[in-house]
């Protein structure tokens, strides 16, 4: 079952012309990895999934539904993000932080709301941390607070913009090893530079450069693909 179809989309900033006449498909509980150079407009891309930035032409569809007649707190609640800089309010407690978005967004009472966030972040292992500060928190905790509030609105995708960059291999490991078990039931998809992820994570890799996809396919076919500038990133990559 498709989640969400992108058809023909472009975007520019200006005269800059971040991507052109993009199309794939991501379906329900696949773990998509999005590759490429920096500048190539892969973040730009995962906001445009979202609505955070609108697309200048073609259409990106979420449960057969065109995101342009979807509103605004409905598309955040099918679809959840987790920025690189996580984005965590310093002001909020960490259980705060995740009860915010369900409650601004009025999905249940307020009672069933502190229930779930209890779940969630006893799911992400860090029930302990609930009634302490961002600022108190490593960096893999406050990527786990992060995931949890992404989790809040029980969207059916969560994007991903560069989970990994600042943290240590065996954080890493233990933040992929929680995604897998959240891809059970969500679709996940990845934006990132850690190269690893293509043959230990993706079930589909879309490599991105120039503003077009160059390839789009299993990790093997990836990792096997003649096309040059996609060999040459994954050499300079490792």
């Amino acid at each position: 079952m498709l989640v969400i179809q992108v058809d023909n989309i472009s975007k520019k900033f200006g005269k800059n012309e971040i991507f052109k006449n993009l199309s794939f498909e991501i379906k329900e509980n696949e773990k998509l990895l999005i590759i490429g150079p920096s500048g190539c407009g892969k973040t730009t891309l995962i906001r445009c999934l979202n609505g955070l930035e609108s697309t200048d032409s073609g259409n990106i569809i979420v449960d057969g539904v065109n995101i342009k007649d979807i509103d605004d707190s409905t598309l955040k609640r099918k679809i959840g993000i987790v920025f690189q800089s996580l984005n965590l309010f310093p002001h909020l407690s960490v259980s705060d932080n995740v009860s915010l978005a369900p409650s601004v967004l009025k999905i249940n009472t307020k009672e069933k709301i502190n229930k779930n966030v209890r779940s969630l972040l006893n799911k992400v292992h860090i029930l302990d941390k609930a009634k302490e500060y961002p600022k108190t928190l490593s960096g893999g905790e406050k990527q786990r607070v992060a995931i949890a509030r992404a989790l809040a609105t029980n969207p059916k995708v969560i994007l991903f913009d560069e989970p990994t960059s600042s943290l240590d291999p065996e954080v890493s490991k233990e933040f992929l090893d929680l995604v897998n078990e959240l891809s059970k039931t969500t679709t996940i998809v990845i934006v990132s530079h850690d190269m690893s992820l293509i043959s230990s994570y993706a079930d589909k890799v879309l490599f991105l450069s120039d503003g077009k996809i160059l390839e789009y396919g299993k990790p093997e076919d990836i990792l096997n693909s003649k096309n040059e500038k996609l060999k040459t990133f994954l050499s300079s990559s490792k």
